[in-house]
């Protein structure tokens, strides 16, 4: 934890409503899971969303988990969306810890911005592999979206689709 104390979150991390993060010139991270906690699971039902400013160094994440943190499943149904300005990055999704093993998506998980800087979900840290799963979308409901960048680790690594679109 960020005062120096391991944090353990029991069960899971479950946003219903939205959280969300803006800065202008400046980075924006809606969600940061840092070094030394522990959560077993992300569940966005809800809504999250970061928009960082412009510049090179800037990065928009929606959703961060850090070197030395534990987290292995996030599960989305809502909206994980990260946007940036010029010469800045967006990541939805940035798994820095290596430890992030399955996203599973029926939402919408988008990240906008400038050619090859616009990042749905960034798994690079994973060297043992990682799934990506895109399930059915429940009657009455919008088809699930990934819109961004999909960038895996060394590992054996899984894309699966069973509904919607991917673009990236």
């Amino acid at each position: 934890g960020a005062l120096g104390g391991d944090v353990t979150i029991a069960g899971a991390l479950t946003v219903n409503g939205v959280v969300s993060s803006s800065a202008d010139e400046a980075s924006a991270t809606a969600i940061r899971i840092g070094d030394g906690a522990t959560v077993s699971e992300i569940k966005v039902n809800g809504g999250v969303s970061a928009e960082a400013g412009t510049g090179n160094g800037v990065r928009g994440s929606a959703i961060l988990v850090e070197d030395g943190a534990t987290v292995s499943t996030i599960r989305n149904t809502g909206t994980i969306v990260a946007g940036a300005g010029e010469d800045a990055v967006s990541v939805a999704i940035l798994d820095q810890s290596g430890g992030v093993g399955l996203i599973e998506n029926g939402g919408l998980v988008r990240a906008t911005g400038e050619a090859g800087s616009a990042i749905a979900i960034d798994l690079r840290a994973n060297g043992s592999g990682a799934t990506v799963r895109q399930i059915v979308a429940l009657e009455g409901d919008d088809a699930p979206r990934i819109a961004g960048d999909i960038l895996f680790g060394s590992g054996a690594d899984r894309l699966e689709v069973a509904d919607g679109t991917i673009a990236g």
